[in-house]
């Protein structure tokens, strides 16, 4: 499973990089650029069994670039905090007890087509197959260079701002390679910040 996830994100990005060298005829880059300062989100993982059934995420300063005449795009940000909740079974008393960790991720990409700029309608809204990858984790104390969360799935949501867009609120929905258990993954995030920082004039 986690080959052809991998598999998908190599030739997303290889058909993608084409793509973005392109100009319009105006010999001008015809680009959005899109900027998030924080995104909280929270999901849930099914079937609801085992480590991973909730999870509330924070990214802090999320950018990407994307091109207009094809929807294609990539964002990524340096830094995501994850913290999962779930089911463990104590091995002292063989029962099930409540199960929670925390990790933080430096490295998150993600690759998308938003078929609603491919075909010219409402900027504000998009609507976008995906799929993305979170690597380089780490706890209070140790890095983890074996974890990873691969992803792909369809994500969708409201876009605010002119020269540069930000989301305001979106819904992701998809499969996701976690820890070697594949599961399903529904969540919503929103950002607060960027919806203020606009509401003033800065953005």
């Amino acid at each position: 499973m986690k080959k052809i996830f991998i598999l998908l994100f190599i030739i997303f990005l290889i058909i993608t990089l084409p793509v973005f060298a392109q100009e319009s005829d105006e010999n001008e880059a015809n680009f959005s650029f899109i900027m998030n300062f924080t995104n909280s989100g929270v999901g849930m993982y099914m079937p609801f069994e085992g480590l991973y059934i909730f999870e509330f995420n924070f990214e802090l300063i999320k950018f990407g670039i994307e091109h207009n005449a094809s929807g294609f795009g990539v964002e990524l940000s340096p830094f995501k905090f994850f913290n999962w909740s779930g089911e463990n079974i104590d091995p002292d008393y063989d029962n099930i007890i409540s199960y929670s960790e925390t990790y933080f991720s430096f490295l998150n990409i993600t690759a998308y087509w938003n078929v609603v700029n491919f075909f010219r309608l409402n900027s504000n809204f998009f609507l976008a197959p995906y799929v993305t990858v979170n690597y380089l984790f780490m706890d209070g104390n140790n890095f983890y260079l074996d974890r990873y969360i691969l992803g792909a799935g369809l994500q969708s949501g409201i876009r605010g701002g002119t020269d540069v867009k930000y989301n305001i609120f979106s819904v992701e929905t998809g499969f996701r390679f976690i820890e070697n258990n594949a599961k399903f993954y529904v969540g919503l995030k929103f950002d607060v910040i960027m919806l203020l920082l606009n509401s003033w004039g800065l953005f």
